[in-house]
């Protein structure tokens, strides 16, 4: 799918700084310009659904696997204390209520950052 002008413009910005960083002031080459138009992603659907349908779907990915990084990295699950696995099941579980908690409560309001009640 073509980009829109826009979204070009920032992809050719970030090219620049890539580039720059991994490998000195090395130029944007002709291929990473012309790939740069557009969004590719490759996909096992099938012709049935759009293409609209499938950036939507990848989207949708893309917030479940930004969620699940935000709670590994805020209630470290990569550190699992136990060694069985109905002990380690129990902790899991116990984290992943915790993490529903606080979502809830920041998303309803009744815990905002600035520390203002809201009604």
């Amino acid at each position: 799918m073509r980009k829109d002008f826009e979204s070009e413009r920032t992809g050719l910005k970030r090219l620049k700084k890539v580039n720059q960083r991994k490998h000195g002031r090395k130029p944007v080459t002709e291929l990473q310009e012309e790939g740069n138009k557009y969004i590719i992603i490759v996909t096992s659907l099938g012709k049935e659904v759009s293409t609209a349908e499938v950036l939507e779907l990848y989207r949708a990915r893309w917030q479940i696997e930004i969620a699940f990084k935000r709670l590994k990295s805020l209630f470290q699950y990569n550190d699992i204390p136990a060694k069985e696995s109905k002990s380690a099941l129990a902790w899991f579980y116990g984290k992943l209520l915790l993490a529903a908690l606080c979502e809830t409560l920041v998303n309803t309001g009744r815990f905002p950052p600035s520390g203002k009640k809201t009604r």
